[in-house]
């Protein structure tokens, strides 16, 4: 959902269509963030019960038809998958068709699904460094994961958020999180160490989930006056991380991303009940980066409190924590996510192509820009010979080249071949526009209906942004 907003704040003419599980979160979801979604049958392999996997493949099958069903229907430029159930089926179905594929891996483990599309895929971002493990490493762009830009925005404002949960600003202040639908054992280790929280004169924001918030309200009966605020959702997490000194928490990709960018230090408690144990390796990954502390499922019961309490009292160990988990920050990740979108799917039948010399302009400022409104107006920008050579249509080609570069010998004959395809798209299209241009910059800009090729050397960078700018805003 935030690489929809984000898409559509950039295109507020697109049109997004989701694809989910019939009967996962994403159905209610979806439809009260404003997008239509359509269902499919499909399911997940029990491993447990080898058996019971007929049904999953006979559900399979029914999905893999509504897929191609749907993308035949809805005609998508892009088809996005972040490794849910529905996107085996969807994203599969789309490259058969021809549709461009991104994937996103939120994980620090890759799931099967997002490795069986792997080859599929066109790009994959990732949150995690060392993903070439399970991907091609020149497929791989680190984007980290979407998170809600508001959370960042509540964080100078502690004693505002202290006081919408009722707390001092005087005590210290732990955050317990499970998840919507909570976590038992999470809730079972706090629940059976409230004496421990409140020897320690320590406050506690407690969110127990759907499943779990009758009980613990019930064993609260008997701790009343305490400084404990206990409900199964939280509306404000903004203001729940603002107040928190330490975070309890499932090692789940979002709220590690959420962490990571608050800058908060955290005890993960990984869940044993996911595929691959990939919130383990989440965990891991920060572990070994001394940016958190994890405790095991099975061990937490014993010990998490005890070690929450004995982190949360130790200020230096808190900063420590907190110092080595923002560095491992992410930031803006659906802009960047839907700069990769932009640039290598939306505009993969786009009609003016801008090829050759990124670098050159990525390496300033308003050469970023620039090439990030040229994106924008419908331009392709590759970054290498290869992704030149492979785009295969398009009205316009520009091929600036730096002259104080040396063309690789290897590479003349791509040259040439780039040369002749822009003549023959510009005898397709005569209005088409084609320049090659041999020196560092463009120093001139123009229309031809006929075969005119324009040379030009000159290193005047202003003068080539302003050009550019000005021949694309005419368009």
């Amino acid at each position: 959902i935030s690489i929809a907003n984000t898409f559509k704040k950039r295109f507020p003419d697109a049109e997004i269509l989701f694809v989910g599980a019939e009967d996962r979160m994403e159905m209610d979801k979806v439809p009260a963030a404003g997008y239509k979604i359509v269902g499919l049958p499909v399911s997940g392999f029990d491993r447990a019960h080898l058996m019971n996997n007929v049904k999953v493949m006979v559900r399979l099958a029914k999905s893999l038809r509504l897929a191609r069903k749907t993308i035949r229907e809805f005609k998508p430029d892009i088809a996005v998958g972040v490794g849910g159930y529905a996107s085996g089926p969807t994203l599969w179905m789309a490259a058969s068709q021809g549709v461009p594929a991104l994937i996103q891996e939120q994980n620090s483990y890759a799931g099967v699904t997002n490795k069986l599309l792997a080859k599929k895929a066109s790009k994959i971002c990732v949150a995690y460094e060392g993903m070439e493990k399970f991907f091609p490493a020149d497929k791989i762009v680190i984007t980290g994961n979407p998170v809600r830009q508001d959370l960042e925005e509540a964080l100078s404002k502690k004693e505002e958020a202290l006081a919408f949960f009722g707390l001092s600003p005087e005590k210290k202040t732990i955050l317990v999180v499970g998840g919507s639908l909570g976590a038992r054992t999470i809730n079972r280790s706090i629940q059976g160490d409230l004496d421990k929280f409140f020897a320690s004169d320590v406050q506690v924001i407690w969110q127990t989930g759907r499943y779990y918030y009758s009980d613990a309200s019930k064993h609260l009966k008997a701790y009343r006056g305490m400084p404990v605020w206990c409900s199964d959702f939280i509306t404000r997490m903004d203001y729940a991380y603002s107040a928190a000194d330490l975070v309890i928490s499932r090692a789940g990709a979002s709220s590690i991303s959420e962490l990571c960018l608050l800058g908060k230090p955290v005890v993960l408690v990984p869940s044993p009940n996911v595929a691959e144990d990939h919130q383990t390796k989440n965990a891991l990954a920060l572990v070994h980066k001394d940016a958190a502390v994890m405790i095991a499922d099975k061990d937490a019961e014993k010990d998490l409190v005890p070690t929450a309490l004995k982190i949360v009292h130790d200020d230096e160990r808190l900063c420590t924590l907190s110092r080595n988990i923002e560095t491992l920050a992410q930031r803006h990740s659906a802009d960047r996510i839907v700069d990769e979108i932009v640039t290598d799917y939306v505009n993969c039948n786009a009609d003016y192509v801008f090829g050759g010399g990124a670098k050159l302009f990525e390496n300033r400022e308003d050469g970023r820009d620039l090439f990030k409104e040229l994106r924008e107006k419908g331009f392709r920008t590759p970054r290498s010979w290869d992704e030149l050579a492979g785009i295969k249509s398009g009205k316009v080609f520009a091929v600036p080249y730096p002259v104080d570069t040396p063309l690789p010998a290897e590479r003349g004959d791509l040259l040439a071949r780039a040369s002749l395809k822009g003549i023959d798209l510009l005898n397709q299209n005569k209005n088409g526009f084609f320049m090659m241009i041999e020196g560092s910059q463009l120093d001139d800009y123009g229309h031809f209906n006929d075969l005119d090729l324009l040379m030009q050397e000159t290193h005047d960078f202003d003068r080539t942004i302003g050009a550019i700018y000005e021949w694309a805003a005419k368009d």
